[in-house]
């Protein structure tokens, strides 16, 4: 096989990985944007991805390592996958000096594969195993780069970069703003249980500065025994002090089960 079959088979390698990377991030991003702002009702089980004591996809793709500024990793891996692709079809066309670009880009985003592969195990506990079958697409975008003779071509210039930079940048405008679309008809197609109420049980938005009032309940734990569950003037709250129903949550602020139900928690104050 000589040199320039080799490369146009590795960069068709590469964007049938890119391609693959695509839609398990839109996946992914869908199945976040629903688990933490869409309604129970439309969230349902993930595909290819079993729960044990070791692998939580939930998990990992609700935690507060899941989005940077709002924006889920997940998409933010759409457009850089995007950029590859149509890097690697120039390449394909002649444009041998992009395989710098894709190298480059490769190196980096396998280096952001192995901190959130660290943050998984380390933070987290649990795995995703659409996380690792995107690391492995991460590592392979540098390898395939390698293989088509990246060292032997020449570098890019500064003009030669305007274009797919550009290209970049309107591909991650543009993906962010559907993602940030999509959220927006997530949350507004939710029921409203505001709107249900009476308008004297109706909740109020603000936090209330007022001592919480003190309410006891008779409980039964999970191991079936007896308890006695307590509001306290300290505690904080929010609501009317007469509301008729009154819900206690216990969270953590690391948990990304917590998180997940804050977002269904806010919708009884909206």
């Amino acid at each position: 096989m000589d040199r320039q079959t080799l490369r146009i088979s590795a960069m068709w390698m590469l964007v049938a990985l890119m391609v693959f990377g695509i839609g398990a991030s839109i996946y992914m991003t869908q199945h976040h944007e629903i688990q933490l702002y869409g309604d129970a009702s439309v969230q349902g089980e993930l595909i290819g991805c079993v729960e044990s004591q070791k692998v939580s996809c939930d998990l990992v793709n609700t935690s507060e390592w899941s989005e940077l500024a709002g924006i889920p990793l997940f998409t933010l891996a759409i457009p850089v996958y995007l950029w590859i692709l149509g890097l690697a079809i120039a390449v394909i066309r002649g444009r041998k000096e992009l395989l710098w670009v894709i190298l480059g880009t490769g190196v980096l985003t396998t280096l952001h594969a192995i901190f959130l592969g660290y943050i998984s195990v380390v933070e987290l506990g649990k795995v995703c195993t659409w996380c690792m079958r995107l690391y492995a697409v991460n590592l392979a975008t540098p390898v395939l780069a390698l293989i088509a003779g990246v060292l032997s071509a020449d570098k890019p210039t500064i003009d030669h970069l305007k274009r797919p930079i550009a290209a970049f940048a309107m591909l991650f405008v543009v993906i962010v703003g559907i993602q940030k679309a999509y959220r927006s008809t997530l949350l507004e197609g939710t029921p409203e249980v505001a709107a249900a109420l009476p308008a004297e049980a109706a909740p109020s938005k603000q936090d209330n500065p007022a001592p919480a009032p003190s309410l006891s309940w008779q409980v039964t734990t999970e191991d079936g025994n007896p308890a006695t569950l307590q509001i306290h003037p300290d505690d904080a709250w929010k609501g009317p002090a007469d509301a008729k129903v009154a819900v206690v949550e216990f969270g953590d602020l690391e948990c990304g089960y917590c998180k997940r139900a804050a977002g269904q928690l806010a919708r009884l104050y909206d």
